[in-house]
């Protein structure tokens, strides 16, 4: 079934080389952002980890995470909002000054709460004051990501690179700054607050002009569209904040701070193997809002080409975090973290699961269908927050990451039926399910080699486990792609 409103016109011209070439001059200014962002990211959790400890560094995770579940009220669903409307139509730009005027009653409305809870919360005066520091952070930190919706929608990555690349920078000097001077979880929040408040000047100061040009005269009609379009993204964002931050939460209640250390140490390490996925959701989101009222043959080749991109790099991910956990997390952080080893492997399903889901979800958005996901994420929160409430209790941190595995395994199936049920594309077609069986083969044989105790070290059985997966991938994909019809393995003739 079409989605409503979608001309899908299989013989309708495509947008061609120019789209493709966008495409990939965007990608590689995400992909030069991203890596010296998260290069510096890596580098700074290493020393902030090592530095305080399983226990006060489950408190500043503690912290972190009650003000991200607030996150709903920071970020409202605006900023996905503004980058596809502008993308569709740069005349929808005008919405810009009603974006900021909501965004600020919206943020004030968060830090309110978040100063409210924090008293329920905890009776720990320094926990406390992490989080209204964190909190205040959060409030700032949307004007900057504001920024970055515009630049996306205007396929001008290189401007949000240079602005991250140059906030990543001074945020790794502050905080170790702050842990050299003072050493305490909470001139780590104080180091956060400071350099996010310095970026904000440093963009406005560079945008003055621009920003004495905005029309910030409410006008009704105009936030009328806004919410009625945002807040079902904001919804669905709400209830992901909340089933990814809740179990921090929970164990740092239930259990110790050190807890919440351990466990954050791992999904940190798993994290890293979603950087990919992070790289190309900053260009495909624009790059498909921009040809989605046309979805025609090219379209669907595209976005096969993009979807099992991602399930190629998911089982990688995958496979490789589970043949080396342990020398992953000695190595990153440490003996005394030990007890996330077993964590970090179940985690790894939570990394393939994501990888796998994520073209249902944007194509959700992309085609206005966000009341749906809405609803799709509020199951998956009911589900996270039964199973964490029965599973941490009894099992700790294994159980709370068993409810995360739990919780995206409930997220895949909905968005996959939704997807196909609301929008023109179909998540489980022939090539995606070649490509995802060919991957687990190939996956299976690099497991192997990586396990093998000729490989001493995870720097040799990775990168060969690589070359092994990478031939017998190919090999089979080769193979397969001669059987499906109107599918060709040349990824070149898909960005074309």
């Amino acid at each position: 079934m079409n989605a409503p409103g979608v001309n899908v016109n299989p013989g309708a011209p495509s947008s061609g080389h120019h789209w493709g070439r966008s495409f990939i001059s965007n990608l590689f200014w995400a992909t030069w952002g991203e890596a010296v962002t998260r290069v510096l990211k890596v580098l700074q959790i290493f020393f902030v980890v090592r530095w305080l400890g399983p226990k006060n560094y489950g408190e500043f995770v503690f912290a972190f995470s009650f003000v991200t579940v607030f996150s709903i009220l920071f970020d409202s669903g605006l900023v996905i909002t503004i980058t596809r409307e502008m993308a569709r139509d740069p005349d929808n730009g005008s919405l810009l000054g009603d974006v900021i005027l909501l965004k600020a009653l919206l943020g004030g409305i968060g830090f309110a709460a978040i100063f409210i809870g924090s008293t329920w919360i905890t009776r720990e005066p320094l926990i406390r004051n992490m989080i209204l520091v964190l909190g205040l952070n959060q409030f700032l930190g949307e004007i900057l990501n504001l920024s970055y919706g515009i630049f996306r929608a205007r396929m001008l990555m290189k401007y949000e690179s240079f602005i991250r690349i140059g906030q990543a920078i001074l945020l790794f000097a502050a905080v170790m700054a702050a842990l050299f001077i003072f050493g305490s979880s909470l001139s780590v929040a104080v180091a956060y607050l400071i350099t996010t408040a310095v970026a904000v000047g440093a963009l406005v100061f560079a945008g003055r002009r621009f920003f004495q040009s905005l029309q910030l005269t409410p006008r009704w009609r105009a936030l009328a569209r806004l919410m009625r379009i945002a807040l079902p993204l904001a919804l669905a964002g709400g209830v992901s904040s909340l089933y990814m931050n809740i179990d921090a939460v929970l164990l740092g209640w239930w259990k110790s701070m050190e807890a919440v250390g351990w466990y954050d140490a791992a999904d940190r390490l798993n994290s890293v193997s979603l950087l990919p996925l992070s790289l190309l959701l900053l260009v495909a989101l624009p790059a498909f809002a921009s040809l989605s009222t046309q979805v025609d043959d090219d379209f669907r080749r595209r976005w096969n080409t993009w979807s099992t991109a991602l399930v190629v790099l998911a089982v990688f991910t995958a496979v490789a975090i589970l043949a080396r956990a342990p020398e992953i997390t000695v190595l990153i952080f440490g003996s005394k973290f030990g007890a996330a080893v077993p964590v970090l492997r179940i985690m790894a399903a939570t990394g393939l699961l994501i990888y796998l889901y994520m073209p249902s979800y944007q194509a959700l958005v992309i085609f206005d269908r966000q009341n749906a996901l809405f609803i799709a994420l509020a199951v998956a929160l009911v589900v996270n927050v039964a199973l964490n409430v029965y599973l941490i209790p009894i099992h700790g941190i294994e159980g709370a990451a068993v409810a995360t595995v739990g919780t995206h395994g409930v997220i895949l199936i909905e968005l996959c039926w939704l997807a196909s049920v609301l929008t023109p594309l179909k998540p489980v077609n022939a090539p995606i399910t070649s490509a995802l069986l060919a991957c687990a083969v190939s996956g299976l044989a690099a497991f192997a080699v990586m396990r093998a105790d000729c490989f001493r070290t995870l720097f040799v059985a990775i990168p060969i486990g690589g070359a092994v997966y990478s031939a017998i991938l190919w090999a089979l994909l080769k193979v397969t792609s001669g059987r499906e019809r109107g599918w060709t393995f040349s990824f070149s003739n898909y960005w074309a």
